[in-house]
């Protein structure tokens, strides 16, 4: 081996080149990590004019990829899988008689599974999928359960479902035991004629209607039509029967969101015609009947007309949150944070520019973060699929400074 030694004389000029050499170089091996903490925004457009998307739902599978569930041309069944990242693996445009898509979608057995209508039967299926082949595999069809309208997996495997009646004017509140029969199922008489208005809803001609389930430390609990109204009802796990409830007014006024809390506590939205309102970790009794519109509230005036809200649990580097979602009169998603006890106001954070953009859905990532489905309507006509997704560090941020 021969040594060599090298000399070199260093001027001031040499000096300055050789570090800003040394920078770029090193910003050059910074940039190609994979930077595992980073968030992203993906928007899916087909490049066609004619397709219309709608995002339903969304499910984290095994893989950290994202299973999208999403009504197509306002309400045929679609699903799309994507990596890690937000790129696009494989779609499935499902048949024609698979319709209304609904919110609930859920991974059981490494297979997902979620609820949809027949277009011309109007009854109730559950459906699987594989979310490593796409393969789709009908599990069961319930003929009597008309116009599916929102569904809750429980821990034990069991799912509640909200589906409304034609023929009787009802609301059907069900539970399905996890071989997938209706363990039980109770009516709500509804007293009125409300088709025209849930058919506004699944084809998104109008007004779009919070119905949801859930299900607190002692009750069920579900937002539908009920005598006469658009109404919160709190039923008895056992068999459905109803405790109390929480009245709205017609479909134009009631509750849009609702998350248990401790004891008898709960993280309410509301809407009354086009204004919105907040309703912060109160008490409620769950065997009386109320207005909602009685309950100490506060108003959000940046809240869209017509929008969709979601009220969640989220724990940030081992801290429990409160989260509110919804979206803005500007265009944008509005992210909200709240302490434990969902009273105090810690961070906002917008999502979206350019763009109008609305919330579908969210969930918790396996990394800790936090992934946000929505529509967005490009060159403002074309509604189109996209996904948020928020590191970490993001959300930490938020709670600790405020937010942007």
């Amino acid at each position: 081996m021969i040594g060599l030694k090298l000399n070199f004389k260093w001027d001031s000029t040499a000096m300055v080149a050789f570090a800003l050499m040394l920078f770029i170089s090193a910003c050059d091996i910074e940039d190609s990590q994979p930077k595992v903490d980073a968030g992203f925004l993906r928007i899916y457009d087909d490049g066609t004019f004619e397709t219309r998307y709608f995002p339903v739902d969304m499910v984290q599978t095994p893989d950290s990829g994202f299973a999208i569930l999403s009504a197509e041309n306002d309400w045929q069944t679609y699903f799309m899988k994507v990596d890690k990242q937000g790129n696009f693996e494989w779609e499935i445009h499902l048949p024609d008689k698979y319709v209304n898509p609904i919110r609930g979608m859920y991974l059981a057995d490494s297979v997902l599974h979620f609820y949809c209508m027949d277009k011309i039967a109007l009854g109730t299926y559950l459906l699987q999928v594989s979310p490593l082949s796409g393969q789709v595999q009908e599990l069961r069809f319930f003929p009597s359960l008309l116009y599916p309208l929102a569904a809750k997996p429980l821990p034990d495997r069991t799912t509640l479902l909200l589906s409304y009646n034609r023929d009787e004017t009802s609301s059907r509140f069900s539970k399905i035991s996890s071989t997938f029969a209706e363990q039980w199922g109770e009516n709500y008489n509804v007293f009125q004629d409300v088709e025209e208005d849930l058919i506004i809803h699944l084809k998104r001609l109008g007004r779009r209607i919070p119905f949801f389930v859930g299900a607190s430390q002692s009750r069920y609990f579900w937002n539908g039509f009920y005598n006469f109204n658009l109404s919160l009802v709190f039923s008895n796990p056992s068999n459905g029967a109803e405790t109390g409830l929480i009245s709205g007014f017609r479909s134009q006024s009631g509750m849009s969101a609702a998350l248990p809390l401790e004891g008898n506590r709960y993280f309410f939205t509301r809407f009354n015609f086009n204004e919105h309102f907040i309703i912060n970790g109160q008490s409620i009794n769950e065997n009386s009947i109320q207005f909602g519109g009685d309950l100490a509230s506060v108003l959000q005036p940046e809240i869209r007309d017509q929008a969709q809200v979601f009220v969640s649990d989220i724990s940030i580097r081992g801290s429990s949150y409160r989260l509110m979602a919804t979206d803005t009169k500007r265009g944008q998603i509005l992210l909200a944070f709240y302490d434990a006890s969902a009273t105090n106001l810690l961070g906002l954070k917008y999502l979206g520019r350019n763009n109008p953009y609305e919330i579908a859905g969210l969930t918790k990532t396996l990394d800790g973060g936090l992934a946000v489905l929505g529509t967005t309507y490009l060159a403002g006509r074309f509604p189109r699929i996209c996904l948020f997704k928020i590191s970490p560090r993001e959300l930490e941020d938020v709670v600790l400074t405020g937010g942007s």
